[in-house]
């Protein structure tokens, strides 16, 4: 799995996971506390504290997402439409280079987002209460119109959206031509187009998820806010963070073997132990593992490879 494409997707899994986590905690606990009257404890003062931080951590999350995505599919085009370059360009070391670059730029862009909102205190009827307010920056007119609206629509939708659709439009291309000649293929050829293809429905998914962003962004430059769109487009985001794991186990197998492998691996051992321990030399083959393992009977010692793969077929990638 130490490959470049391999160490990029890491490094999105990583932002997507942080998005997912700061949507839990700024929209799904606050609606669960809100309809079950339950969590008080959490709605009702550990909100407030953590919003500040929350919300731009999220922020800073959705900007390495996105540039990210833009980053495997570069890679991807490199790695199908200009192969012969991608021996000194698609390199593990350069992947993580990449990776950090786009988590730098994340955080450098949204620095002035910690200074957005705060939150205070004050007693209502006796009791007190916390609220999550918005700062002197983020009500500041210039501040609005320059950062919040313009730079937002042209680094976070304008730039990967063109980005994303001139590359993935030579990389469909080149999917569309690879499909009528893919019996004269080689096998390397074939998974760097298999990879190519999951890449195409990870940028649809993106597009389908963040498309409403953009029209809301264009929106509120004409001074139009629509409440609901707004929650719409939460939760589309999150689910573009959420729905790529799902993607990976779809189009990859070597990814769904992985998988299964750290799913199961505590039962098939316990349950190999237990044969072990009885004396048992039957297994049978399970194709999550492709290493060997050596078993004691009472009399003779015995090498059962399980895997019904030969090494030289389990070479997918992801």
């Amino acid at each position: 799995m130490r490959s470049s494409i391999n160490c990029c997707l890491m490094g999105l899994t990583t932002f997507d996971m942080i998005v997912t986590t700061t949507s839990i905690l700024m929209f799904g606990l606050t609606e669960i506390g809100e309809y079950t009257k339950t969590i008080t404890w959490y709605t009702e003062g550990v909100f407030q504290r953590v919003t500040p931080f929350v919300f731009p951590l999220a922020l800073i999350a959705q900007t390495g997402s996105v540039y990210l995505t833009v980053t495997v599919t570069v890679e991807r085009y490199i790695a199908v439409c200009r192969p012969l370059r991608a021996r000194s360009l698609c390199t593990y070391g350069r992947a993580k280079i990449y990776v950090i670059s786009v988590a730098f730029f994340s955080i450098i862009y949204n620095i002035p987002r910690f200074w957005e909102v705060s939150y205070q205190e004050c007693y209502m009827n006796g009791e007190k209460s916390s609220f999550v307010v918005a700062s002197e920056l983020r009500l500041n007119q210039y501040y609005i119109e320059i950062y919040i609206m313009w730079m937002y629509l042209i680094v976070m939708y304008l730039v990967p959206f063109l980005s994303l659709i001139v590359f993935n439009f030579f990389i469909y291309q080149k999917v569309r031509a690879a499909n009528l000649e893919r019996q004269h293929m080689s096998r390397l050829q074939q998974k760097e187009i298999s990879l190519a293809v999951m890449l195409l429905v990870v940028v649809t998914v993106f597009f389908v998820c963040n498309v409403l962003a953009f029209i809301i962004n264009i929106l509120e430059l004409l001074n139009i806010t629509i409440g609901l769109l707004t929650m719409a487009s939460n939760l589309l985001v999150t689910i573009n963070s959420s729905v790529n794991f799902i993607i990976y186990c779809i189009f990859s197998k070597r990814f769904r073997k992985l998988f299964l492998k750290m799913l199961c691996s505590g039962v098939l051992s316990r349950v190999m132990r237990r044969n072990v321990a009885r004396g048992s030399t039957a297994f049978r083959n399970n194709s999550a593992y492709g290493d060997s393992r050596k078993l004691s009977s009472s009399r003779t010692t015995q090498i059962f490879r399980l895997s019904s793969r030969h090494g030289s077929q389990s070479s997918d990638s992801v």
